[in-house]
This record gives C-alpha cells, structure tokens and sequence, in this order.
C-alpha cells in the first residue's frame, strides 16, 4: 500500500484542526440564521485520545506507526532495521511471523546514537 497525501502527524493534525476551525465557523452561521437553535455541548463526542503506557510498559509501534512518527525513516529503512536485530522489537502470535511491533525508545535510542556520529 503505497503512502497518501499525508504523510506527517504534523499534517494530520493542522488538518484535523483547520477542519474543526471550519466547523465553528458553520455552526456560528447557523446561529446566526436559527436563534432558536441551542446546541448541548455536552452531547457532542469527543475524540478518543491514544492510550498512554502504563510506567514501566514500553510503547510498541507498527511499521507503518514509526513511519508517520518518524519523519526520517521510510517503510524500508524500518524493516531493515528490524531485519539487522538494530531496533528492539517482538512480532506477537504463535508462529512469530505476525505483525512486527517496534519498541519505540529503541529507535529514538538508534536515531541518537547516528545523530551523534555523524555530528562528530
């Protein structure tokens, strides 16, 4: 599956942002043309925040989350990461050959020790 239009949490975020902005603005001008209109915030849902790990609980990400977490790192780069034993990570399920979860202060870990390097 190949990469979308967006490709950085960063520009998921402005967007999700800018969409919520826009619908404000919407419900503002429904006001304005419906006074009687009421609106009970208390009904409207709010988005589901990622679960925080517990202390102690590594976070794991997918391939595909380093990715969009790690502006530096492309699908393949990931892989061979994980294919060279340079990142820690577990692949969950009987036969290990599932899913491939990625510690991820493993590769904050690996990203700093080559910002290190090469800054020498």
């Amino acid at each position: 599956m190949g990469k979308t239009n967006i490709d950085t949490v960063k520009e998921r975020t402005y967007i999700i942002n800018h969409i919520k902005m826009l619908l404000d603005q919407l419900i503002e001008l429904e006001k304005l043309e419906n006074p009687d209109m009421t609106i009970d915030k208390s009904q409207i849902e709010k988005p589901q925040e990622m679960p925080k790990a517990k202390p102690g609980v590594p976070v794991m990400l997918t391939i595909k989350e380093c990715v969009e977490q790690f502006d530096c790192l492309k699908e393949f780069t990931v892989r061979w990461l994980v294919k060279n034993n340079k990142v820690k990570y577990i692949r969950p399920g009987d036969t290990g050959k599932g899913r491939v979860l990625i510690n991820r202060d493993s590769i904050v870990e690996y990203l700093e020790s080559k910002n290190n390097n090469n800054s020498k």
